[in-house]
């Protein structure tokens, strides 16, 4: 689903501007890695993948959804199975709950797939 929010600025002066930008929906997971030593990396995961789906579960839309569910995933210590996309490849990954988190070392964001 895409929208569009027009904003309308007043400036002091009698002109109007109208801005216009179309935000892109959040709908998957990015994967960012500094380190080889980080938790995500030793789980398989490598810099820019995108975690589309968690167990045949669709990455939730919106911010603040996602890291409510990278929490309640990163909580548990069984496996689970992730639709990942890399490099214009789709794969399964196999990997511990408990290691679907950021450390120092390596994060999770939202992002459009």
């Amino acid at each position: 689903m895409q929208s569009t929010i027009c904003l309308t600025l007043r400036p002091s002066r009698r002109d109007d501007m109208t801005v216009r930008f179309d935000p892109k929906p959040y709908t998957c997971i990015l994967v960012g890695i500094r380190s080889a030593e980080s938790l995500l990396a030793q789980a398989g995961f490598q810099n820019g993948d995108r975690i589309v789906s968690v167990d045949g579960a669709a990455v939730p839309h919106g911010a603040s959804s996602i890291f409510e569910w990278i929490k309640k995933l990163s909580r548990g210590d069984t496996d689970v199975a992730c639709e990942v996309v890399r490099g214009g490849e789709t794969f399964h990954l196999q990997v511990a709950g408990s290691a679907i988190r950021q450390d120092s070392k390596g994060w999770l964001t939202p992002a459009p797939r």
